[in-house]
Formats: C-alpha cells, structure tokens, sequence
C-alpha cells in the first residue's frame, strides 16, 4: 500500500509539473527556427526508468520542454538505466563531447574529474538545505562552476540538493559513532566520504550505485550512506535494517552538458537548451523535495530509525569534521577554496538570518 501511494502521489506530481514546463511554439526572443537544421541530443543517466525518480522525471521535463520550443527540430533521446554506462562514464563521455548531457552525476564523479569539488563535501558545513544552496548558487559557487568548467570542457544544466547523507545498516542501530566501529560502510569512490566514514570508525569499501544493492543484499558491505530519496528509490531498505539521520555531508545530482558541443549550436538552440534545463531544475528539485518527505514518512514504516540528539550530533560532527577538512586541504589543487567555503557557509548564515 505504502509503494502504491508514493506511486501515486509522485505520478501526479510529476504530470502537474510537466504540463507546466511544455513551452510556447516559436522562437520567442528572436531569431528562426527555419533556417535551422534539426537535431538530436541524448541525455544518459543511471537511474531507473521511472517517471517518478527525480533523475529520470526531470530529463522527461527537457525533452518535453525542448521539444515543444523547437517545434521538433530538436530531439531528444533520454538513456536511463546506465544503458550507456555509469556515471564515471558518462561524466568522460560529455568531457569527450561524445555525448550532449548526462545526469546522475554525483559529487563523486565531479570530485574524480576535478578535486576542487571536495571542498562541499566538508561534514556538517551547511545547517539545512536552504543554507546549502545558497553557498552553491551564490558567489562562491559562481566562481567555483567557472573554474570547474575552464577545467573540465563541462557545463552544469541542472543542479539538484538530494539532502543530506545518512547511514543505514544491517548489523545494529547507530546512536553515536562507537557504534560505527567494526561496520563496513560503502561509500561512493570519492576521498572525502571515505575519510569521514573511517573518522567515524567504520571501514569503508567503495562501490558504484549499480553494484550497492548486491553486496548489501550478499553481505559484501554491512551499510551504506545516502540520502533518503536514494535509500527509498533504490529499495535499500530491502536489504537494510536500521537507519540514523547522522546527515553527515550534504549532496548534490547533476546533469552537465558538453560546452564543445554547447558552444556549437546555434544562438536560438542554445536559448533552448538553457530555459530546458531551467525547466529541468525546477522540476529535479520540486521532486526530490517530495522524495525526500515520502522517505520521511515511508522508511520508518520497514526500517528502525533513529534521530540523533543534539549531544550525539555534536559527536558525529567532533569526530569528523576537523579531520575531513585538513584532509580535504591535501587533496584540493586550490587550498584557498577550503577557506572560502567556510567563510561563504557562515555569511550565509548571517544573510539567511540564522545568525546575527
């Protein structure tokens, strides 16, 4: 009954959200579409085919909405499922420019291919999701997606905040870090949720999203850390017990696009394409939003979860986050953003009116 509801309640949304982003026909801020040759564009992710998965319902939005304002001209193939590989091969392929866009590109794929990412993977940085995105889309993340992109030959089209990371087991409940000792956690391949996860006691094995499900359900890996809308829609709770609402790390899901390929197209494509994955935004986030408050509702209902206290909190977080940051230090090409990260979390703060 429970699968059935979310169902429900996520197709509906979905339906509201998608008839609201078809966009008007023609070619509203200048220039023609008839001159124009058509062309095809595939967006690749690793998430199932379901509508409701913020993943896969937001690329449905694009290639709704890209559709409709091109009058055709512009097609799009949506690939989910990892049909075209995981996220680390897609994330080379738009690098490549031999792919347009792919989507469930994760910190870990970011942070492989340009290590300066680590530094939003400071544990226990942002106090809420609200404060997260307004360091990421305010002038540090400005200047920082600059620089990603002179990097790497990638774009961002869509940015999504999947919450915050939380660790589920098979073994027992986790109400402070001891209790992490003698677990082995999977963690995405990237250095800094290792570091937090070893900081906390527990033994880390990373493994890719396609291979997780496996080795919780084989005994491979005793848990995993993530956040909620993938623990529920990627049926972890299946193969896994117990859940703590530690939110070590905030994350994000992506899609990027190639900038060669980007910088190729035509002024009005690229019009296009950029109200698309505005489109594709609103859409993501609105749904991991829902995602996440379904989560809320539905894995207590198959897991036993448990809400740190404040105490235990301020545990997890002076067991981590001094560590993780001198790591961090280390592994970033540019020390500095350590510190102008910090100092953009706590203006922040103060501009969102949590401090004086």
């Amino acid at each position: 009954m429970k699968k059935r509801i979310f169902a429900a309640a996520m197709a509906g949304l979905l339906l509201c959200l998608s008839c609201g982003c078809s966009g008007t026909q023609g070619t509203a801020g200048g220039g023609s579409l008839d001159d124009l040759e058509p062309i095809s564009i595939t967006v690749a992710h690793s998430e199932n085919g379901d509508p409701t998965n913020y993943m896969h319902g937001a690329a449905l939005a694009f290639k709704e909405y890209v559709e409709a304002e091109s009058n055709g001209k512009i097609t799009v193939q949506v690939s989910p499922g990892g049909a075209l590989g995981d996220a680390d091969a897609c994330m080379m392929q738009v690098m490549s420019g031999t792919l347009e866009i792919a989507g469930s590109i994760s910190d870990g794929s970011l942070s492989a291919v340009y290590p300066n990412y680590l530094v939003f993977s400071i544990p226990y940085l942002f106090r809420n999701q609200n404060h997260a995105l307004a360091v990421f889309h305010g002038d540090f993340g400005q200047k920082f997606w600059s620089g990603f992109t002179e990097a790497t030959n990638v774009l961002p089209l869509c940015t999504v905040s999947g919450g915050f990371r939380s660790t589920t087991n098979s073994v027992r409940p986790i109400h402070t870090p001891e209790d992490m000792k003698g677990l082995t956690i999977r963690t995405m391949n990237m250095s800094a949720h290792m570091e937090i996860m070893e900081n906390l006691g527990a033994s880390v094995t990373p493994l890719s999203w396609t291979e997780l499900y496996s080795a919780l359900q084989t005994g491979v890996v005793d848990g995993q850390e993530n956040g909620l809308p993938s623990t529920m829609m990627g049926n972890l709770y299946e193969v896994q017990d117990y859940l703590t609402l530690d939110e070590h790390v905030w994350t994000t899901d992506n899609f990027v696009m190639s900038k060669s390929w980007y910088d190729s197209l035509p002024a009005e494509y690229q019009r296009i394409i950029d109200m698309g994955g505005a489109k594709m935004q609103e859409v993501c986030q609105r749904l991991a939003d829902v995602q996440t408050e379904l989560a809320m509702e539905f894995l207590p209902t198959v897991m036993e979860v448990y809400d740190p206290t404040e105490e235990e909190m301020e545990q997890f977080k002076e067991a981590c986050q001094a560590s993780t940051i001198d790591f961090i230090r280390g592994a970033v090409d540019d020390e500095a953003l350590v510190d102008e990260i910090l100092a953009a979390a706590d203006q922040a703060l103060a501009d969102l009116g949590y401090v004086k």
